[in-house]
């Protein structure tokens, strides 16, 4: 005899994962719509600009999907330990998160200098040139999550 499945205890844990699902469901939403904006946007510049989209797409849906891939491992770990009321395992994590992150940008940055040195010290340049506040913003976003 098959075991029938008891809805009134499970339509809690239904409810509670729609919530939880709920931002998730809405970033990638607002992503794709933000996708079709921009190539509403650059198609009223010509073919070219909008094949130009087009060749790139494939290429930033890769990198952004590895970048994900790390943020949601992480995210998951911290998540278990603050779970588990372990905070100086969780803050252990964050740390190995960051180093991870880090890692994983220098090596996209390696392949993308590799691929056209001109252009990486251009970026190089400019990214000094104009971000000379970054770290202080970035001290203050990760310092106060990683003293908790």
């Amino acid at each position: 005899m098959m075991n029938r499945i008891n809805w009134t205890e499970l339509k809690p844990q239904i409810q509670q994962v729609g919530r939880l699902s709920l931002p998730a469901i809405l970033t990638q939403i607002t992503t794709i719509a933000m996708q079709y904006i921009d190539s509403a946007m650059v198609g009223a510049l010509g073919a070219n600009a909008s094949a130009a989209i087009g060749l790139v797409s494939s290429t930033t849906w890769l990198l952004s999907g590895t970048i994900y891939a790390v943020s949601a491992g992480f995210s998951v770990q911290v998540a278990h330990q603050i779970g588990g009321n372990h905070d100086k395992k969780a803050r252990d994590v964050v740390l190995h998160g960051i180093a991870s992150a880090l890692v994983v940008s220098a090596g996209f940055c390696l392949i993308g200098c590799a691929e056209d040195p001109a252009e990486c010290h251009a970026l190089f340049y400019d990214v000094c040139h104009h971000a000379s506040v970054f770290p202080a913003q970035l001290a203050d976003v990760v310092l106060p999550a990683v003293q908790r």
